[in-house]
């Protein structure tokens, strides 16, 4: 095998490979059919050619390379596009070379490969197939990565200056194999042209939409091309062409031909050359954001930097979108000279529209005499659609059109213009998905066209206010309100035992002694643990097992009488065991309603109110705490004191029983079992008798369980299995870890422990807590989380809670009296703040944030699963760890101020987690959300890390060799 550390090099292994190659060309046969055709003859004539056109076919087909050799060019390693890096020169004797040639042989064409050097040799192509498989899969199907590259890498970060090094993404990544030379090796095996692309998604075809809409001011108009075209192709050509655009005696495609032959040889195909020097071995460094000049005046998204070796400088490369700014700088690559392309052709009064191969490839085509005509301004090539199938060796799979006029946005699929008559069938499943991702792209544009006419008419400010939304959808609102009731079961359970533990009565039945010792506070952990054990294994079986077969409406009316039943047993026990029996089966009720709750709510609410509703979950989660608290004071000396207290929740899920019984179902559940007419009756209803509205929304719903359908569900190995589903998984999990183990969960269930142990006794410092946790819970939910952000609440809100914690934790250590055992009475005044404000932090941010947060970074195909998986760790792991060693940790010698501390490092811990690994997800789709967290690899966290450190911006993406998005000049900036 290639040895790493040695470098590729390509020459012709076979005397008669040339001239097989000019026979090709000759003939417009095979693989060599784009080589000019002029010269059949294998000498000097077709080398001079040849270079003069190696910038317009470096890299674009593996048979390419084979001539290009020829002419001394070592492009194995040559730039073919962004990322392409040709590294440094060596020795020709330490070059272990690719020996190719092409010929005809067994009726069709094939490559003949011979390695030769250390590496041995194999004549026969079998054998050279199999040592190609063996070679591509040891690196890694096309990545070569010398010894020499890796230790460059350190010193080309250390050049240029302070300023480029703080811009630039690190990234280098030398000796990447063509794809094209793996995918001429699985022609020859198969016989099957290899078929590049996968169907287009909606967001694929909605930024190509939103391509051709963009008309900025600034840019050229059809006067200003057509005076550049007078100026610099003559005006005689000028002549000529508007001449033959308009007389159709005329043949325009020679003309056109003509001219962006001329066209080809001004604008070259950019390969990253020196600024400076002009010298073409450059090193790709990475992607900046451009400059204030570039992005406003030529609409660039990213800037490409280069670095030159010959001369020490950097060039940058604007990828810009408008017009102008190409003129001047005459670089570019498809995505800019194509536009520049379709400019020129409407400049020119011929209809044009861009054409995408949505695999890394654009052109424009132009009407002429009543049919398209495609223009490939990179190759110089006028109606010659099959070139990419018979020249690049690539058969495009999906070519789609895209035309704007004042009438709106036309979309074609012209694949089959593209595609040879003998090329294999696409799948009608791949032709279904396309059709359904240009229908739902369109709805989308024109929703957002609609929402960006309601925002202007209203000076810019949302068109409904969430109050006039309620009221206009009130049937939906009240609905979604009383749904959320069910989060009075989360946090009263959850809190009702926090002064149950010590009521005299209650210590009386169960045989503890007034004061906790170390069994005592095991069983008090287990006790709370029983609810949090059925929960966690609720959380994760009811959203797939209950939730999406069953209905949310069945799996909450499940759930509530789980709870009542849950909560009669708690009231009647007997022992110990049976408290914890009773705790667990309520657990189970709030698992199921906490899995089904929210998704309820989220499907029946209008999406402006959305998130509100969603937050009213939360805020009776905090009204159930401080309900309980009050109750437990009033009743606390009372003989059957704590059954009334546990007893209350038979009251509660009954009476929730009777009132769901009145609820519909939500549409989304119905639609997915194929009752469409009942599911648009319903929505109608939820949105107050609008029928347009709700059809439209319900073919949203179709539209996104079409797309479930289609990916199909993640399997549970998918989720540990891909990087992707792993990055957001993890983080979920992380989020919902710390929500509970910085010490929440301590402070609600043990509070009265907590405050017993530092002496404090009464109503008021008992509520006091409670009240500011609900307070900041409706602050951050109802005004601030769409305002400041997630990612600022959770981390400034962690940030407060870690300083309430120390400070808190250290004033109650210095103030304990060994002696008495107690704390001095204006010391508990500063603990009882600390822990007030530590309330109002964590209810204004993690309180609902780290819900709210899991359920949006979560991709559609894991999101059952994974938000399960999530709720479970919530329940699971960090109640019990919380539920166990809070009580231990109050009896023990650290006391009630070790606590404090205890959870005050855990948020410190916490601290970095939040700025390093959580991206802003205000104002952001889902799909928008999602490539936030693509990233693998160390190299990739590197790069997540750097985006939020500054400002959240997540994965903002490491550049590449050989994207789609470079290529074409969609970046995201």
């Amino acid at each position: 095998m290639v040895e790493n550390k040695r470098r590729l090099a390509m020459t012709l292994c076979r005397p008669d490979a040339l001239a097989s190659a000019a026979k090709l060309a000759a003939t417009g046969e095979g693989l060599m059919s784009d080589i000019d055709s002029a010269t059949a003859d294998p000498g000097d004539g077709l080398t001079i050619q040849l270079q003069r056109q190696k910038h317009r076919i470096i890299g674009f087909s593996f048979a390419r390379h084979v001539v290009l050799s020829v002419v001394g060019i070592h492009c194995f390693y040559h730039r073919s596009g962004p990322g392409f890096a040709q590294p440094p020169a060596e020795p020709a004797d330490e070059a272990v070379s690719l020996l190719v040639a092409e010929t005809r042989s067994r009726g069709r064409d094939y490559l003949a490969l011979s390695v030769t050097g250390e590496a041995g040799c194999a004549d026969k192509p079998e054998d050279l197939l199999e040592e190609l498989d063996a070679w591509t899969s040891e690196k890694k199907h096309g990545y070569f990565r010398s010894q020499q590259s890796v230790s460059q890498r350190s010193t080309y970060r250390t050049l240029g200056s302070d300023e480029l090094r703080q811009r630039m993404n690190s990234h280098w990544d030398q000796g990447r194999l063509l794809v094209s030379c793996y995918d001429a090796f699985a022609w020859l095996r198969t016989g099957k042209r290899p078929v590049h692309g996968e169907p287009p998604t909606a967001e694929d075809v909605l930024r190509s939409i939103a391509r051709v809409l963009e008309r900025p001011s600034t840019e050229a108009s059809d006067v200003e091309l057509l005076q550049w075209i007078g100026e610099e192709y003559g005006e005689d050509g000028l002549q000529r062409l508007l001449e033959a655009v308009k007389d159709p005696d005329k043949d325009a495609v020679d003309e056109l031909k003509e001219f962006f032959s001329w066209f080809r040889d001004l604008f070259p195909y950019y390969h990253g050359a020196c600024g400076s020097c002009m010298n073409e071995t450059t090193h790709f460094l990475g992607v900046v954001r451009p400059s204030e000049v570039e992005r406003e005046d030529g609409g660039a998204g990213v800037s490409e930097i280069y670095f030159c070796e010959g001369c020490n400088c950097t060039t940058s490369f604007p990828r810009f979108r408008r017009v102008r700014p190409v003129l001047a700088s005459q670089r570019g690559r498809c995505g800019e000279y194509a536009w520049l392309a379709l400019r020129l052709v409407e400049a020119l009064t011929l209809p044009g529209r861009w054409v995408d191969n949505h695999a890394g490839h654009v052109w424009v085509e132009a009407l002429l005499d009543g049919r398209w005509v495609h223009i490939d301004p990179c190759e110089a090539v006028v109606d010659e659609p099959l070139l990419y199938a018979t020249g690049w060796g690539r058969c495009p799979s999906h070519v789609l059109t895209y035309q704007a006029n004042e009438s709106g946005v036309f979309i074609e699929d012209v694949t089959d213009s593209y595609r040879p008559a003998d090329a294999e069938a696409l799948p009608q499943k791949e032709l279904s998905q396309v059709k359904d991702a240009i229908a739902k792209a369109l709805r989308l544009l024109e929703r957002q066209q609609a929402e960006a006419n309601a925002e202007g008419k209203n000076g810019g400010e949302k068109h409904n206010s969430n109050t006039a939304t309620v009221c206009a959808n009130a049937y939906a609102a009240c609905i979604a309100a009383f749904v959320a009731s069910t989060g009075f079961f989360h946090g009263y359970d959850n809190a009702v035992v926090n002064d149950v533990f010590t009521m005299p009565s209650f210590r009386n039945m169960m045989g503890w002694p007034e004061e906790d010792n170390a069994e005592v506070a095991f069983w008090e952990g287990f006790t709370v643990n029983g609810f949090n054990l059925g929960a966690a294994v609720a959380a994760v079986l009811a959203g797939h097992l209950l939730v999406d077969r069953h209905g949310r409406r069945p799996a909450l009316k499940l759930g509530t009488m789980l709870f009542a039943c849950g909560g009669g047993l708690q009231a009647s026990a007997m022992n110990q065991l049976m408290l914890i029996f009773g705790r667990l089966i309520a657990g189970v009720g709030v698992g199921i309603t906490s899995a089904a709750g929210p998704a309820f709510i989220s499907e029946v609410s209008p999406s402006q109110i959305r998130g509100m509703l969603v937050g009213v979950y939360q805020n009776n989660v905090c009204l159930a705490i401080v309900f309980a608290a009050l109750l437990n004071y009033f009743v606390h000396d009372l003989a059957f004191g704590w059954r009334i207290s546990l007893g209350l929740q038979v009251a509660l899920g009954c009476l929730v029983f009777v009132g769901l019984i009145f609820v519909c179902e939500t549409p989304r559940f119905l639609e997915s079992k194929g009752r469409s007419s009942e599911a648009l009756e319903v929505l109608t209803r939820l949105r107050a008798g609008n029928r347009d509205a709700a059809k439209q929304e319900l073919t949203e719903v179709q539209d996104e369980l079409a797309e479930e359908q289609q990916t199909g569900e993640a399997a549970w190995s998918e989720i540990f299995t891909t990087p992707f589903f792993r990055n957001v998984v993890l983080i979920g999990c992380l989020v919902q870890f710390f929500q509970i183990t910085t010490g929440i969960n301590a402070v609600v269930s043990f509070s009265g422990t907590l405050f017993k142990a530092l002496g404090i006794s009464g109503i008021g410092p008992s509520l006091v807590p409670f009240i500011a946790f609900t307070v900041g819970n409706g602050v951050g939910s109802f005004f601030l989380v769409d305002r400041a952000g997630r990612r600022v609440l959770l981390l400034y809100g962690m940030i407060t809670m870690c300083i309430t914690m120390l400070v808190g934790g250290a004033i109650a250590l210095l103030a304990h009296d060994p002696t008495t055992g107690e704390i001095q009475s204006a010391a508990g005044v500063v603990i009882v703040a600390m822990i007030v404000t530590y309330m109002f932090a964590f209810g204004i941010s993690w309180g609902f944030g780290a819900w709210l947060y899991i359920s949006e970074i979560m991709p559609l195909r894991v999101r059952g699963k994974a938000v399960g998986l999530c709720t479970a760790v919530n329940w699971g792991p960090a109640n019990v760890l919380s539920a166990f060693m809070t009580p231990q940790m109050i009896s023990s010698p650290m006391g009630p101020g070790g606590t404090l501390l205890f959870f005050g490092c855990v948020c410190l811990i916490v601290i970095p987690f939040a700025a390093t690994c959580l991206p802003e997800t205000k104002g952001k789709s889902l799909e928008e959300v999602v490539p936030l967290f693509r990233f693998s690899g160390w190299s990739g966290f590197r790069h997540f890390v750097k985006g939020n450190l500054k400002g959240g911006l997540g994965f903002t993406g490491e550049l590449s060799v050989d994207t789609c998005s470079t290529e074409t000049g969609s970046y995201e900036s």
